[in-house]
């Protein structure tokens, strides 16, 4: 019965998380709009960098909070301008290997542990902040408000399909990262995905064999992501990765997503 209720406050939060976003993307294009969901973006990494240090700090390992939650913001911000003005398109690349450096200099008066502490560190932002950054640009890419609903729509999709096939009809345990997760409903999750990216290519932006192309890797990367995050969870012996009311946390729900929007991204 607790499932249940969790399942339902889960249910209600992501509803009105999904319909305050529809209506900040529905007004992208207006200048003041831009700004508001610059500053999600940045809040929404800078979060799930949070959380990730959380899960490395579970290992004993004690990463800089202010330097990796600066350098999502700083990014996030780099990734907007190269989205606005085609000047900038290198902005994100380069900046990145700017705090690269910065990472290795704030090691030269510690070197206990460096390797470990730099490689983390660096993981972090590609894992975290780098996906989504391209989200930000894809969104503010030509016709970027549809695929900014093609990408959300069947990644959670997927995951829905998958979490409820698998609760009906799942016998055959997926991998011991996750004993709940289920081959049935995987594969019911993939069909899904495949299914729902093709109704998308009635539209003008899509042939149906670009859909099925990205059906198939969305609907099978996208788990991989789920699969991801769970496995850093184990790992750091922890349930969900914050304690965010009906949500658990930022990278529990978006975990998918840091997997399936580098795919989109390179394909636009």
């Amino acid at each position: 019965m607790k499932n249940l209720k969790d399942i339902g406050k889960r249910l209600w939060v992501s509803t009105l998380s999904i319909l305050l976003i529809g209506l900040m993307i529905g007004f992208s294009s207006y200048p003041i709009m831009k700004g508001i969901i610059l500053i999600t973006f940045m809040g929404v990494a800078s979060v799930a960098m949070w959380e990730y240090i959380q899960l490395v700090k579970a290992k004993q390992i004690l990463l800089s909070i202010p330097l990796l939650i600066s350098s999502s913001v700083l990014l996030i911000g780099a990734f907007f301008c190269a989205a606005q003005f085609p000047f900038f398109i290198k902005l994100p690349i380069f900046l990145f290997f700017v705090l690269l450096f910065f990472i290795f200099l704030t090691k030269f008066g510690s070197i206990e542990n460096s390797i470990e502490k730099m490689a983390l560190s660096s993981f972090g932002l590609l894992y975290t902040t780098i996906p989504i950054g391209m989200l930000l640009m894809i969104l503010f890419s030509n016709h970027g408000v549809f695929w900014f609903i093609y990408l959300i729509a069947i990644t959670k999709v997927t995951d829905a399909a998958a979490y409820f096939g698998g609760r009906l009809l799942g016998k055959t345990p997926l991998c011991a990262i996750s004993p709940k997760k289920t081959l049935e409903g995987a594969f019911i999750g993939f069909v899904v995905a495949i299914l729902i990216s093709l109704l998308f290519s009635y539209s003008p932006f899509l042939t149906w064999k670009e859909a099925l192309i990205l059906g198939i890797f969305i609907g099978s990367i996208g788990q991989i992501g789920d699969l991801a995050e769970s496995l850093l969870k184990r790992d750091a012996k922890v349930k969900d990765s914050n304690t965010i009311p009906g949500l658990g946390g930022i990278l529990d729900m978006v975990d998918s997503l840091l997997f399936t929007i580098p795919i989109l991204f390179f394909f636009l």
